[in-house]
């Protein structure tokens, strides 16, 4: 992190800069214990019709402290196996009950939304940081680098993404400052699935449907 230096001031003034934080913990195996990752995205995007010929999305500029191994490493074909294994696990299927919350969700409230989408221009304007090894104030920092390089302090709207976890606000807050706070609608709708089992049977027809009702409401304000 010392060794990265701000960038010039940029000239851009883009429609929008998007930045999103979210928090992930690596479990270890065999009693090595964890690893807690700070993870973000930067990106540009605008509500303007896109073009008729998009760039191929590749990914530019990573700034990354999270160690990375080797495809010859013998440690990426376990975490592989065990990639292989999250499949049939449990949190495989909050994800899919989750992801299927927000489809059903967004068809009800919004069926027309994919006629005129926001879209990302090319990936020249997207940026990824991942840190394990320094805290969330420097990892703000690293975000905030990442979104100079794309014109953030020119831009006419910037949107902060975040699961709801304090540190994440906090880094919209010290960094971020005019950001529009967003709570992200995928760890929303876990949380009110968790929500509906707990206040009824999982497999009645309460704890399938309160989700659904409450969701809806939320998307429409």
């Amino acid at each position: 992190f010392d060794q990265l230096q701000p960038p010039a001031p940029s000239s851009l003034t883009p429609e929008c800069v998007m930045a999103s934080a979210d928090g992930v913990f690596v479990d270890g195996r065999n009693g090595s214990g964890g690893m807690d990752i700070k993870i973000g995205r930067v990106t540009c995007a605008s509500l303007q019709e896109a073009p008729k010929e998009k760039p191929p999305k590749t990914q530019t500029g990573p700034i990354a402290e999270a160690a990375t191994p080797k495809e010859s490493d013998p440690a990426l074909a376990k975490r592989q196996e065990e990639l292989s294994e999250l499949k049939e696990s449990r949190e495989k299927r909050e994800y899919n009950a989750a992801s299927d919350l927000v489809t059903r969700g967004l068809k009800e409230v919004a069926p027309d939304r994919d006629k005129k989408p926001m879209y990302r221009p090319s990936s020249e304007t997207s940026s990824y940081v991942a840190t394990a090894r320094h805290g969330t104030e420097k990892f703000g920092q690293m975000l905030w680098l990442a979104a100079q390089q794309l014109g953030v302090e020119n831009a006419l709207l910037v949107l902060f993404f975040a699961d709801g976890g304090k540190w994440c606000w906090n880094v919209c807050k010290s960094q971020f400052p005019k950001a529009v706070q967003i709570l992200d609608i995928f760890h929303l709708a876990g949380h009110l699935i968790k929500a509906g089992r707990a206040l009824w049977e999982a497999s009645s027809s309460e704890a399938q449907d309160w989700p659904f009702l409450v969701l809806t409401r939320i998307l429409q304000g």
